[in-house]
């Protein structure tokens, strides 16, 4: 991608970083962090937005936290230790890597990137049991065919708009 590109994403992260988190900000780790997110779409890098617009303080209906908006027990599955004192979903590096730890699981799992950002969503099994469904009814199982609930269906197309803002601000 291009530089620029590159130099949005690092200050999307940079400004969360400095705003929310009100312990030092451990530069190395973010840079490392930002270095594994460019192995990536850079859509991938914008999807925290989606999820908490960039606030590691953000807290769902559902107990989702942080800038990835990791439910409790997917956190600590993917290590991110919660307790009274400290909640690492709100860490900004350790999120963000396992958010990538995450994401390269589930498209491992279902072989497309689609696939992959609606079970980040929805959950996994909910993705799964969908295309088990279509699978038995004889319907094509990717992103576009399965039912899903509107927040859900709706996750690429906000996904892609932030893209579109980001890459082309004048524009919009």
């Amino acid at each position: 991608y291009q530089d620029s590109d590159e130099r949005d994403v690092k200050a999307c992260y940079l400004l969360g970083a400095n705003t929310y988190i009100q312990k030092p900000v451990d530069f190395d780790g973010l840079i490392a962090a930002i270095r594994r997110l460019k192995e990536y779409w850079f859509e991938i890098a914008l999807l925290p937005m989606v999820e908490s617009a960039y606030n590691p303080l953000a807290l769902s209906s559902s107990r989702a936290s942080g800038i990835w908006q990791f439910m409790p027990r997917t956190g600590a599955h993917y290590g991110l230790e919660q307790n009274f004192w400290f909640d690492s979903r709100r860490d900004v590096v350790a999120a963000t890597d396992s958010a990538l730890d995450y994401l390269q699981k589930l498209h491992a799992d279902f072989g497309d990137w689609q696939l992959a950002l609606a079970a980040y969503n929805w959950g996994e099994g909910n993705v799964a049991r969908a295309i088990a469904k279509n699978r038995k009814a004889g319907r094509p199982t990717d992103y576009a065919s399965l039912d899903m609930p509107d927040e859900t269906r709706n996750y690429l197309p906000k996904l892609q708009a932030v893209k579109n803002i980001v890459r082309d601000p004048e524009k919009y």
